[in-house]
This record gives C-alpha cells, sequence and structure tokens, in this order.
C-alpha cells in the first residue's frame, strides 16, 4: 500500500490489490436455534420474504426472461451466465395481475402481528 502525503495535512493511501476474503460463508449446518434465546419454539424459518415484481411494457419483446415466477406465487426461477436459481418465497406479487394496494392488503399486512 502506498500513501501521498498532501499539504492540506490529510494522506491519501491506495490500496493495490483488494484482499481476498479469509472468511467463507457456509450455510451447510442445521441449526436448532435461529434466535439467540435457547427457550424460544424454533419457526418454520426466521425471515419472511415476500417479492414485488415489476413488468416493463419493453421486456416482454424478449424471448427469453432472467425471471421466470412459478404458479404457486411462492417461487422464483432466476437464470444468469452461470446456470439458473430457483428461490422460494412466502409469497410473490406480478404487478400486472394485483394493484400495489392488494399487494399490501395480502402480502406485507399478513405478517405484521396484531
Amino acid at each position: 500500500m502506498g500513501c501521498d502525503q498532501n499539504t492540506d495535512r490529510f494522506y491519501y493511501c491506495a490500496q493495490l490489490k483488494t484482499p481476498q476474503s479469509r472468511h467463507r460463508l457456509n450455510f451447510n449446518g442445521v441449526k436448532g436455534h435461529t434466535t439467540p434465546n435457547p427457550n424460544s419454539a424454533p419457526s418454520k424459518h426466521p425471515i419472511e420474504v415476500i417479492a414485488r415484481i415489476h413488468d416493463y411494457p419493453e421486456w416482454k419483446d424478449k424471448p427469453l426472461s432472467v425471471l421466470q415466477i412459478n404458479s404457486n406465487s411462492q417461487s422464483i426461477w432466476v437464470r444468469a451466465d452461470f446456470g439458473h436459481r430457483d428461490f422460494t418465497l412466502d409469497g410473490v406479487s406480478v404487478s400486472e395481475e394485483e394493484d400495489l394496494d392488494d399487494f399490501y392488503r395480502t402480502g406485507l399486512k399478513a405478517m405484521l402481528p396484531r
């Protein structure tokens, strides 16, 4: 790393190469509890995830979309250069089929505690 002193009392440092992370994420282990409280009952999953998909008219002319919504409205398929991934969510909303008010009513309000 080289540093140059500026006349205004500031040092400007430039890192020559971004270091590789020594930490890798491993999701192979199964945890019994996802909360710090050991007395709590484990939930089905700790995070509610919903997706709001907005279709743009100019995207409809493309032959194969990088994003496809499965008919169960709870999973999406994403295509990339390296292959594809399936994601299971708690809900998927498409803007053409459901306006924003309905999206909030069915998706978000259902998750709020009463």
